[in-house]
């Protein structure tokens, strides 16, 4: 989906994706689902914690500079 809309893909989000889907895929208890949920929520905490993070730099810096 990501590559449709020509947005960037992480590796690490692929790389994870991957492997939980092929594991759901021959075995749905294969995966600790329990884990997963907890990836996305990192994930989900994330992008906004580094957007906040970097519109904070840039405006330090926009009034120091």
């Amino acid at each position: 989906m990501a590559t449709a809309i020509g947005a960037p893909v992480s590796t690490t989000h692929v790389v994870v994706g991957s492997v939980g889907g092929v594991g759901g895929a021959d075995e749905y208890r294969m995966v600790n689902w329990n884990i997963g949920k907890d990836i996305i929520i990192a994930w989900c905490v994330t992008i906004p914690a580094s957007a906040i993070v970097s519109a904070t730099v840039f405006y330090l810096l926009r009034i120091l500079g």
